[in-house]
């Protein structure tokens, strides 16, 4: 089985006040001094985590161009040539996403995305959701107290998870079917090989005693979604898992909270295994390092989705 390993930290300008380190130093585009700020923070941001995530897991000290390549939609990887310059001989996949104060970055041994967005009202949500959205998904939305802004931010997250793990971009979000799974009866063994590390132990289920893991809990107050892909099946291994998360982020201890959805994608090939989550503490000044914690606050449990086929019941 396979780790998947979640990062989060914070987006600030103060970032840009660092020297851009050697190890990064050739990932710099030429347009990055004449972007604004925000995109500025972002990228440098994610490359800085990405290159912390690789030194300390992976012994990469260090990145060049040459070791990415991008997919017809955006979706990077490495290249060969980061195989052969660094002697890794098996496959690394990682995936970015950021919104508001927060980026994330999931990494694994198996094909992996996330994404994160920011929770708050916006125009087009009711929109959007009558567009693309489920019976089902659209009726828990009016059960929510805020006007369905917490579950759409989860059901949209879950969405552009899928077409990030395919690499094929928002022209796929229409390809999948969503149900409500109502009976609870998982025919699929991959939920109980499923452990979560790095969530606070009353974050799988309302004050119930657990271990930080799925395995062994009750997770009746955790909604199960089946997904169903109508387009090019093969893309979405059956059995794979999109794990979704109530996060709360802070970026300085006097900021008010923001409220954020983020999902996470756990192939099937892995037999599933472990997500792992940590927050991480970027450097504020030259010559700090990047620092990862143990685990992630203020995250919750939220929803637990599984790609099946039509063949499969339990609806």
């Amino acid at each position: 089985m396979s780790t998947v390993r979640v990062f989060r930290c914070g987006l600030s300008a103060d970032i840009l006040s660092i020297p851009i380190p050697d190890s990064i130093e050739d990932l710099l585009p030429e347009d990055f001094y004449s972007r604004c700020e925000s995109r500025r923070v972002s990228f440098y941001t994610g490359r800085l985590l990405l290159a912390a995530v690789l030194s300390a897991y992976y012994g990469v000290n260090s990145l060049k161009a040459a070791d990415f390549l991008i997919s017809e939609h955006g979706k990077p990887f490495f290249s060969e040539s980061f195989y052969l310059r660094t002697g890794i001989t098996k496959r690394i996949y990682f995936n970015l996403s950021h919104s508001g104060n927060c980026l994330c970055l999931s990494i694994s041994d198996e094909d992996t995305a996330t994404d994160i967005e920011r929770r708050r009202q916006r125009k087009s949500m009711n929109d959007l959701a009558l567009k693309y959205f489920s019976d089902d998904e659209k009726a828990i939305m009016s059960e929510d107290g805020d006007g369905g802004v917490k579950s759409f931010f989860s059901f949209w997250t879950i969405r552009e998870t899928l077409v990030k793990y395919s690499g094929r971009g928002l022209s796929d979000i229409t390809g999948f079917k969503f149900a409500l799974n109502r009976d609870r009866k998982l025919q699929d063994d991959v939920l109980s090989r499923l452990s979560i590390h790095g969530i606070d132990k009353d974050s799988v289920t309302g004050g119930s005693e657990c271990d930080g893991s799925v395995e062994g809990n009750d997770i009746s107050q955790v909604k199960v979604l089946d997904i169903m892909p109508t387009g090019e099946k093969n893309l979405y291994p059956k059995g794979s898992l999109i794990v979704t998360f109530d996060c709360v982020w802070r970026q300085d201890k006097g900021d008010a909270a923001q409220e954020y959805a983020m999902s996470v994608f756990i192939g099937a090939g892995s037999g599933v295994g472990c997500l792992e989550l940590h927050d991480v503490i970027m450097p504020e000044e030259a010559g700090s390092d990047v620092m990862f914690l143990p685990d992630s606050q203020g995250i919750r449990l939220s929803l637990i989705s599984r790609i099946i086929s039509s063949q499969d019941t339990g609806h």
